[in-house]
Order: C-alpha cells, then structure tokens, then sequence
C-alpha cells in the first residue's frame, strides 16, 4: 500500500512539473509575441514592406493605416490614436506576462486579449484588403498562437485543482490520527 502511494505521489510530481512546462512555454508565447510585435512596429516605421505574422495584428494594422492616411492627408489624431492603443495593448500584454508568473489568473487575461486581436484580425482583413485571404497564413498562426496560450491556461488550472486536491488531502491525513 505504501509503494501505491509513492507510485502516485512521483506520478503527480510529473505531471504538476509537465504542467508548470506548459505555463512556463505559454508566458514565453506571450514574452515572444511581444518582442516580434515591437519588431514589427519598428520596420513599419523604418518602411520595410514585411512583418511577421506571429505578432499582435492590431497595433500594427492601426498603424499602417495611420501612416498610409498620413501620406494624404497629415491625420494626427488617428496617429495619435494608433500610438496610443499601441502603446495600451502593450502595456497591456507587458502586466499579464509580468503578473501570469505569481497569479496564473493573467494567463487567461492574455489569451483573452490575443483572441479580442485575431477576431479584429479578421475584421481588418475583409474591411481593409482587397484580398481579404491574403491575410490566411497570419490568422492561421493567431490560431497556433491561441492554443499555445490556452495550454498554458489550462494547464494553470489543472495545476490549481490538483493543488487544493492536495491540500484537502493533507487536512483529512491530518485530522484522522486525532480521532
């Protein structure tokens, strides 16, 4: 019986340590979409006709739509606006990789803010594009990046629930010997 016990005890080591794995792999998702976000604003600024896809689609988008309405006409407030969104839903993304470590809770934050950007994706795509299908491989690749953020979600609470599982355990393995 104690052997069935250890057996289980390794087995539930491994798979909290698989599932702090996955949250740890879904806060680098966020760290790099991040990053390749920035770069893309940089050589949106710089004129370079490329970005990658594994990015936030919005700021970008609002911002190439600044520049191309700025060519014609000098708008300032929507570049202004652009900025300023830009610069909120990095901050945004910033807090939720920075608060996801202590409070898993922000891991959901974040995904739920990446899925607010790929809908807006799409919508951007069939308002703004002549070919809206143009836009398929960088929707494809919100997706992958959708459920690299929900397995580290998902697994934040599996990690949750096997925790308190745990702790009700320890409390009834506690009070048993007293009585």
């Amino acid at each position: 019986m104690e052997e069935n016990r250890d057996r289980r005890e390794g087995t539930q080591k491994r798979v909290r340590r698989q599932l702090r794995q996955h949250i740890t792999m879904s806060r680098m998702v966020m760290l790099v979409l991040l990053a390749v976000s920035l770069l893309n604003q940089l050589l949106l600024l710089l004129k370079v006709n490329y970005h990658f896809y594994f990015s936030a689609g919005v700021p970008y988008y609002l911002n190439w739509m600044a520049l191309k309405l700025g060519e014609h006409k000098g708008v300032t407030f929507f570049k202004v606006f652009a900025l300023l969104a830009t610069l909120v839903i990095f901050a945004g993304y910033v807090f939720c990789w920075m608060q996801s470590a202590p409070k898993r809770r922000f891991l959901k934050t974040s995904l739920m803010i990446y899925c607010a950007d790929t809908v807006l994706l799409v919508i951007f795509a069939f308002a703004l594009l002549n070919n809206p299908f143009s836009c398929l491989l960088e929707i494809l690749t919100h997706l992958v990046g959708i459920a690299l953020l929900y397995d580290g979600y998902h697994s934040a609470q599996k990690l949750a629930r096997m925790s308190k599982k745990r702790r009700q355990e320890q409390t009834e393995a506690e009070v048993e010997p007293n009585e």
